[in-house]
């Protein structure tokens, strides 16, 4: 990284200039397994290892520019790609075939990111009246141009679950005949194109009213992103009769999957096309606002205002695939056969503010803008209390509601997206003490409602041999909490602890979903936290500077409850995902008259499994209970050691 500033009369021009590279190899292992049905028999069970090479590359230039202290232009720029090649391996026992299984998933992605930003900043007048304006563009591309899959199996003869397989027959590599298991002997491509535009302005207008500064904004936001995604699915199959007894079939993939098999017609490369694997997709966001900032006397002060939204989002994708029989213009060739795509087209088109359905599913709008209300009484010099309210809307993602299928390998699910996707409108309102005690220290405590319509969340569902996790909304949930941030040296025991200091920051949350309307949802889960909403959040760290030697230390643990990761359904139970926590040291050093800085940190030391669970009693006890609830997917974590040097010129 590097740059400059020149001041050019009474001006000033700067640039900063960085270019970063990594490449990191990771390994890492653990379980997948799956229970279906009602009694929670064991469908399959896996053991998993992943090899991943990550490799990213960043490119950052910004260009700003100050006139004579009223004007500041800014032009700023950032590329990067980032790619990751992964080889995952799978051995296990899929009971429900009576199979025993190796697979193999070789994926490659590629994504690049490429931003720009042009913004100004302008200030007028004695009134210092302020004018602010940017406009930006940023194109995304991500390609999976090749990821292959196989598998090879065996009949499992062992009386019951867990033991070794009693048959010594070797393991033959499994074609799709004809078939179009993602699991199995397959290829697939895919490339996605996005391109977002922004551009944003707003006017600041200072004002008194009697001896009290006042200030009024007015702002408006547009946004117009597009996204086209097409996908690709092939699948090897074997053109013989002869499938049981080649045994061309037991060997080394690469002795099946090559020219010769394919030159003499033995294995062909069948395309199975799936209307939902391609779409085209946009949205436009024109949103205005008017915010007040207003000193009452000398202790409240209060910032509100209104905004108004308009969001149109239109999602386009094949729904059938037709054909269409033609007369050959030559009466002795056989008639012309011609693929036909019907599209259907879903829409979506809000204006800000809530709606309610009434009984005849008639959307109508309760309140067209979206208030937000802001009071700061100052108890004293180093005391506040706030008070505040707002409204505001999370609209779904063009990866939510899309129709198409793709699936995990790492999970074992394929995951889509739900068209008639809402968004969701959320009431917020939170009450906040601060108590400033001076040099960086502080304590804060709040507490905190929401009100969310329509909430989107991940449901799974029973798909014959794969899960599907798909996205849908819950009709209304739920969320309250209280939080402490606290941040304090230890100067108050001894002088010589000064530099030594604690920050803190506690959450307890309490949410609900209420399912009471919602059918095939077990009785003990109608009603339910937020899936993704932890219990809690736990953030403590120890800082440690000695301003004369440059020596520091800093110990960081971070810790989450126990929170849904997918609701589930009817003898399909949710997945949980079990806390584990992080504890982080690093270790710095600067010499050579603090040019040099040396850092050794130490990432996750604990360790802890990541974990994923159904739990066996919601009703009674929700956290993990490792004797009674069935573990579906496990990974072990490692430590990291990371040494970095620092030198500045």
């Amino acid at each position: 990284s590097g740059g400059f500033s020149k001041k050019i009369r009474e001006s000033q021009l700067g640039a900063i200039f960085a270019l970063t590279y990594s490449n990191n190899l990771r390994y890492s292992s653990g379980t997948r397994s799956r229970y279906d049905g009602l009694d929670q028999a064991l469908y399959y069970d896996y053991e998993d290892e992943r090899y991943n090479n990550s490799v990213s590359a960043a490119l950052l230039a910004n260009l700003a520019a100050v006139i004579r202290k009223k004007h500041k232009l800014s032009f700023k720029n950032v590329y990067t790609i980032n790619s990751d090649n992964n080889t995952y391996l799978r051995n296990g026992v899929n009971y429900f075939s009576a199979a025993e299984q190796k697979r193999t998933s070789l994926e490659f992605t590629s994504a690049r990111v490429f931003s720009s930003n042009l913004s100004g900043e302008h200030v007028f007048g004695e009134r210092e009246i302020k004018w602010r304006w940017n406009g930006g563009l940023v194109l995304i591309a991500r390609d999976q141009p090749k990821t292959m899959r196989y598998s090879y199996e065996r009949f499992y003869t062992s009386p019951a679950p867990g033991l070794p397989n009693q048959t010594t027959d070797p393991f033959v590599y499994q074609i799709q005949a004809g078939g179009s298991d993602p699991k199995l002997s397959a290829l697939f491509y895919s490339d996605l194109r996005e391109r977002v535009y922004t551009a944003n302005t707003d006017l600041s207008i200072p004002f008194l009213a009697g001896t009290q500064k006042q200030q009024i904004k007015l702002g408006y936001y547009f946004q117009y992103r597009t996204r086209s995604f097409s996908g690709r699915n092939l699948f090897f199959d074997y053109t013989s009769q002869n499938y049981a007894s080649d045994t061309t079939l037991r060997g080394d993939v690469d002795q099946i999957i090559n020219d010769q098999n394919f030159a003499n017609g033995k294995l062909t490369l069948n395309q199975v096309a799936f209307p939902t694997d391609q779409y085209t997709a946009r949205s436009m966001t024109n949103a205005a606002f008017v915010m007040m900032e207003n000193h009452i006397g000398k202790r409240i002060k209060a910032v509100w205002g209104f905004r108004f939204e308009h969001f149109r989002q239109q999602l386009t994708s094949p729904t059938n695939l037709d054909f269409e029989v033609l007369d050959n213009p030559d009466p002795q060739l056989p008639p012309i056969i011609k693929t036909k795509l019907t599209d259907s087209t879903y829409v979506k088109d809000y204006y800000s503010g809530f709606y309610k359905t009434d009984s005849s599913e008639n959307v109508k709008p309760v309140l067209p803008v979206l208030p937000s209300l802001n009071l700061i009484f100052k108890i004293s010099d180093d005391m506040n209390f706030r008070m505040s309210y707002s409204q505001s809307m999370s609209r779904p993602e063009f990866r939510e509601c899309s129709p198409f299928l793709y699936y995990d390998f790492i999970r074992d699910i394929q995951l889509g997206g739900n068209t008639d996707l809402l968004q969701t409108f959320i009431h917020n309102a939170d009450l906040r003490y601060e108590y400033f005690m001076g040099k960086g220290q502080g304590v804060n405590f709040s507490v905190f409602y929401k009100h969310f319509t329509n909430t989107i969340e991940q449901t799974a569902i029973s798909a014959g041999g794969v899960q599907q996790f798909l996205y849908s909304n819950a009709q209304e949930a739920h969320l309250a909490g209280a939080e402490i941030e606290l941040r304090k040296n230890f100067g108050f025991i001894t002088p010589a602890l000064e530099n030594l200091s604690l920050m803190a920051n506690l959450a307890y949350i309490y949410s609900r979903v209420n399912l009471d309307n919602v059918k095939n949802n077990a009785g003990e889960e109608l009603k339910r936290p937020m899936q993704g909403q932890s219990p809690y959040i736990i953030n403590l760290g120890l800082n440690y500077l000695h301003p004369k030697t440059g020596t520091g230390v800093t110990l960081l643990y971070n810790q989450v409850g126990d929170r849904f990761y997918v609701v589930g359904e009817v003898g399909n139970p949710s997945w949980y995902e079990h806390f584990r926590p992080l504890l982080d040291l690093q270790l710095s050093q600067k010499v050579w008259k603090e040019r040099l800085t040396i850092r050794l940190t130490c990432s996750d030391l604990i360790a802890r499994p990541t974990l994923f669970y159904q739990n066996d009693r919601p009703d009674y006890k929700r956290g993990y209970q490792k004797d009674r609830d069935l573990v579906v997917q496990s990974e072990r974590n490692f430590r990291s050691y990371t040494l970095q040097l620092n030198f500045s010129f």
